[in-house]
């Protein structure tokens, strides 16, 4: 028998998947068909981050996050198809077809995780041994359910690209055709161009996986609630990237440069108990299983379980929740990990619309168990076991950069409609110092 000279062996990258591209997220919610609208067409821009990748794959779920224990994963009860995938090159007229074990099509199970296409190579997308950091690579894809009452899981749209970001729409499979999933443009409908969304969510939200030719370079994830997820950024639209997490993936939010890879784990209302033991439908599994495709975290939960004015004992109780996110990462992530927090941002009731910082009433200021909480993570830093960076990251959306203020705990004039959730600028504000330690961490 003859074998092959070791000189003449295939080079295996040996470097662990992690998540190469910026727009990464589970899902949070179900998005349920109606009618005959069975079908889901959907076109987003991903650009590969943090270094240059030696392969592509693509991953789903079939569940969402919850907002607590209570609600854990959320699953859509029912199967749905995945029925084409493209993989596009910016620039590039056709694209790649996405397999899973050479089929161009998948069955995805109510509650089924990590489910992980074919490798594509650099190769098949133009390049000669790698995909450059910076490249706009645009995933089109269909789905269907087989019923009306059937439910995709549903998740944020995505950021940039000359699509604006994303196209997402509802459309009946049986008199529709898809078609441009694999260009760089729009996606087509029946021959014309469907321009825009008449669907604001992607359903399902696909993640893009894949090697670094380089071992451990920095992939960020970020998890908490609302305010990690992107409420109340839209003033914007889809052209700039999405929420203070989102928008700190890039050097420039609006340019979309100097990309760097993350993935988005947030829910709207998200309290830190779905990470816990009992959370429903294993979502501290499935959150501990997507977690190993980043290695540098940046966990921001706590806001909603503040309702009152509380004392040590509740922020205490609110750390030790945190903490078991912290070693859920630890124990899931590969290579050097790193885990940070923000501080949360105010909370308070205003009697003019929060125009003026005066007429605003914190719901917890100085003592209080906000006070208390950003006390005791600013001194666990460097501690065995708790967190290895405190990024201050909302100064500039105080009525005070003091602390010692009782306007720390208020909102700046006019950045907030809610008392609870950023405006578009103060995101922009909250990306700054992330940014700067993501700059830091990258390789």
């Amino acid at each position: 028998m003859w074998a092959l000279s070791p000189a003449l062996l295939p080079v295996i990258n040996s470097n662990p998947l992690r998540m190469i591209t910026h727009a990464n997220l589970i899902g949070e919610g179900n998005d349920t068909s109606s009618g005959t609208l069975l079908g889901r067409g959907m076109k987003v821009a991903h650009y590969v981050g943090s270094g240059d990748a030696e392969e592509v794959r693509l991953m789903l779920c079939g569940w969402s996050l919850g907002a607590s224990n209570l609600e854990g994963a959320i699953l859509p009860g029912n199967d749905f198809t995945i029925t084409q995938m493209w993989v596009t090159v910016d620039g590039a007229g056709t694209g790649v077809q996405v397999t899973w074990g050479g089929a161009t099509s998948k069955v995805i199970s109510s509650g089924q995780t990590e489910i992980i296409s074919d490798p594509i190579l650099p190769s098949a997308l133009g390049f000669v041994d790698s995909i450059p950091r910076g490249t706009l690579l645009y995933i089109g894809y269909g789905a269907t359910v087989a019923a009306a009452g059937m439910s995709f899981p549903s998740g944020d749209a995505g950021h940039g690209g000359t699509l604006g970001g994303f196209q997402a729409f509802a459309y009946n499979p049986l008199n529709t055709g898809l078609t441009n999933l694999q260009g760089s443009g729009q996606m087509w409908v029946n021959g014309a161009e469907e321009i825009g969304s008449t669907n604001n969510s992607l359903s399902p939200p696909v993640m893009v996986i894949g090697k670094f030719t380089e071992p451990d370079v920095g992939v960020f994830c970020g998890t908490g609630d609302s305010i990690t997820y992107a409420l109340n950024d839209a003033g914007n639209g889809y052209a700039i990237g999405r929420g203070w997490f989102t928008r700190s993936l890039f050097d420039n939010a609006a340019a979309f440069t100097n990309a760097r890879a993350g993935l988005k784990l947030a829910k709207s209302g998200g309290q830190a108990s779905v990470w816990s033991a009992g959370s429903v439908n294993g979502a501290r599994a499935k959150l501990t299983g997507l977690s190993k495709y980043a290695n540098r975290f940046i966990e921001r939960y706590g806001i909603n379980s503040i309702n009152v004015d509380g004392n040590q004992g509740n922020a205490d109780g609110l750390h030790a929740e945190k903490k078991i996110i912290w070693d859920a990462i630890r124990g899931a992530a590969a290579g050097p990990v790193l885990v940070a927090c923000a501080p949360l941002t105010p909370k308070t009731a205003s009697t003019d619309g929060w125009v003026t910082v005066i007429n605003q009433t914190p719901v917890s200021g100085i003592g209080g168990q906000i006070d208390l909480l950003d006390t005791d993570l600013a001194a666990a830093v460097g501690v065995a076991g708790q967190i290895d960076a405190y990024i201050q990251n909302t100064l500039g959306l105080r009525g005070s950069v003091s602390k010692a203020s009782a306007d720390y705990w208020r909102w700046a004039a006019a950045v907030t409609v809610d008392g609870v959730h950023p405006d578009p600028t103060p995101h922009e504000l909250m990306a700054v110092a992330v940014r700067t330690w993501m700059q830091a961490h990258t390789s």
